[in-house]
């Protein structure tokens, strides 16, 4: 059997390549094994077999899927009790403070919207930085439960900060809080949404009153075409779609209401809420 010039060389190239890819699934593996070894004594809370652990990989202990560390897992309320203890073990051993998931979420981040009150001043107070900013310029406050929202704006977070559509937090706020409506309680984002726009869009009837009560104005109008994207089942054969110029929270509500009419009484509440309290255009149109 003769083999061709170069042939030889070929060879080991591509055995080369299979051996690195081996490797490279071979690492993964064990990262998965590794991280899988965290999560079970984050969930015990076992701040000591933590340490250990730490102290095994170097300070260094491996990323999870979504590139988040072992400190943005540590803050999750799918762990232990004792988070404070287990985030102290973490910032001892060197874990970086703000270090960024894959969609650029630092631990303080994650804290904040899991709501974990005891986490965010052990974060704070090892240096995390209460304005740091997501891949899409949101802060720890633009997704901060509202129990947690209060304590990041005592360390000075910033309740004027803008993400990437010019949204304040008060535009992505669930609940109300007072400290944010220093912002206005009419902030316009890029699309001249406001903080009630957002609320009839998630159907939060909680928070569309807390905006009425506190002088929200639902004759506002949206200034520029908004494309609106939801992640969900009832979406599946039109996930998009554009809001034009000229919408009021009330039509937003009006819209979700007849997309999920059938399957949903979600949007029903805030509907009827914005129908009573928004001006009419003209005799026989709302």
């Amino acid at each position: 059997m003769t083999f061709c010039a170069g042939s030889g060389s070929e060879f080991r190239l591509r055995t080369a390549w299979l051996v690195a890819l081996f490797t490279t699934f071979t690492n993964i593996a064990a990262n998965a094994v590794d991280i899988d070894t965290y999560r079970e004594v984050l969930k015990a809370g076992d701040d000591v077999a933590l340490a250990r652990l730490l102290a095994r990989d170097d300070g260094k202990p491996p990323l999870a899927s979504g590139g988040e560390t072992v400190l943005h897992l540590a803050t999750s309320h799918n762990h232990a009790d004792n988070r404070p203890r287990l985030i102290e073990v973490l910032l001892a051993a060197g874990v970086p403070v703000d270090a960024r998931d894959g969609s650029g979420n630092t631990p303080l981040h994650w804290a904040a919207g899991f709501g974990c009150v005891p986490c965010v001043p052990v974060l704070l107070s090892g240096g995390a930085d209460p304005d740091a900013r997501r891949f899409d310029g949101g802060t720890p406050l633009h997704r901060a439960a509202p129990e947690t929202a209060p304590l990041l704006l005592a360390a000075g977070a910033d309740p004027l900060a803008r993400d990437g559509d010019g949204r304040v937090p008060l535009h992505t706020a669930y609940r109300g809080v007072d400290g944010l409506l220093v912002a206005g309680v009419d902030a316009r984002d890029n699309y001249g949404l406001t903080p009630l726009h957002h609320a009839a869009l998630s159907g939060n009837l909680d928070q569309v009153d807390w905006l009425l009560a506190n002088g929200a104005n639902p004759a506002l109008e949206s200034t520029a075409v908004y494309a609106y994207s939801e992640d969900a089942p009832g979406d599946a054969w039109h996930s998009t779609h554009d809001f034009d110029v000229g919408m009021r929270a009330y039509d937003i509500a009006r819209w979700q209401h007849r997309r999920t009419r059938f399957n949903t009484s979600r949007y029903t509440a805030v509907l009827e809420r914005l129908d009573r309290v928004t001006p009419r255009r003209g005799w026989f149109s709302r």
